[in-house]
């Protein structure tokens, strides 16, 4: 994607060029607060309501900070610091060599393993699910496909999406079959038709070809500065059959869970069949759906929400996350897996 050209990209000097480790720390944060401000659905919201107190002061103590600033990973933290009077998660902004691996993950743990089914005796499965990032998607949808059989013979499953960080949620789709007893709600996003936001979409969309995407483009085109709905507000999603097994599902989360995870666990939540084991996760779920820019001396790259959730003042997630139907602590005894499996059978 072609980045936007701002005028004070002119004011970047050439020592970021020229020292890696130095860099003009009041240009760069200049033009963070600027994009910030065009772009990102959680500031675009707090402009809608006029809700803008205290963001002034915080900005110009900070530009301050950042005239002396020259070190880049002191200016890195230092932006960050800005970015973090917002909220906590789906936003940052990191050094070019911090930068990969930030785009959805909300977790410090790497995620490189494959996905795992097991039994763990003849009445519970033991799913493993690591990550539900977009590109996992086809090895969690295979694994499901070739244990359909193994899937709806056992009584009980467990769920583990422990420190998975979020992800797609294309990604948990083949679950929802084996999860279903009722209609399921979920809800769409509003993104912000800025034009950067807009150019975002109208690549992406081109790249995949969908029609649905193309005319969320066409019509971000044609409602710039205004948010537009993704789909519907509330959406339903049902199957035509209740799998009779698994009977009883739970499903083990823990901080480390956020974004899609959270999406799951909202769907998930609905069944009959779920409860769900562990701590209360991260809670990055109302602003979402991240872009990247790079800043101008291409040191640092940041990243924000184009979207927000159409029920993010009724039923809030971020810095709260999804409570858990079983609250699990270090102080158990017993391991999660173990102490889960044996709710399930006790039912």
């Amino acid at each position: 994607m072609k980045p936007i050209t701002f005028a004070l990209t002119l004011l970047l000097l050439s020592e970021c060029k020229t020292n890696p480790d130095q860099c003009n720390c009041k240009s760069t944060f200049d033009w963070m607060t600027e994009t910030f401000m065009e772009n990102d659905a959680g500031y675009r919201t707090l402009v809608e309501f006029n809700n803008l107190d205290g963001v002034k002061n915080h900005t110009k103590a900070l530009r301050r900070r950042a005239k002396r600033t020259r070190h880049i990973r002191e200016c890195e933290a230092l932006m960050n610091e800005w970015l973090h009077f917002f909220r906590k998660e789906h936003i940052g902004i990191y050094a070019k060599s911090h930068s990969l691996g930030r785009q959805h993950n909300t977790s410090s743990k790497p995620n490189n393993r494959s996905t795992q089914l097991k039994a763990l005796n003849d009445k519970t499965l033991y799913l493993k699910i690591f990550s539900f990032e977009y590109q996992y998607k086809d090895q969690i949808d295979n694994l499901i496909k070739q244990n359909e059989l193994l899937l709806t013979s056992f009584p009980n499953l467990i769920i583990d999406i422990r420190g998975s960080g979020g992800g797609s949620d294309a990604s948990f789709q083949g679950l929802l079959p084996f999860i279903y007893t009722n209609s399921m709600r979920w809800y769409g996003d509003e993104f912000y038709a800025s034009e950067q936001n807009t150019i975002f979409f109208e690549q992406y969309a081109g790249k995949r070809s969908d029609k649905s995407l193309l005319e969320m483009a066409k019509k971000m085109r044609n409602t710039q500065g205004e948010f537009v709905i993704f789909n519907d507000p509330v959406m339903t999603a049902s199957f035509d059959t209740v799998m009779p097994y698994p009977k009883r599902i739970g499903i083990i989360c823990d901080r480390y869970n956020g974004s899609s995870d959270e999406s799951f666990l909202v769907l998930a939540r609905q069944s009959q069949k779920v409860k769900i084991f562990g701590e209360p996760t991260g809670g990055a779920f109302d602003y979402a759906n991240m872009n990247s820019i790079k800043s101008p001396d291409e040191n640092f790259e940041l990243w924000y929400a184009m979207s927000r959730s159409t029920i993010r003042n009724e039923y809030p997630i971020d810095g709260i996350g999804i409570q858990p139907d079983f609250y699990l602590d270090r102080f158990l005894e017993e391991d999660w897996i173990e102490y889960t499996r044996s709710i399930l059978e006790q039912q």
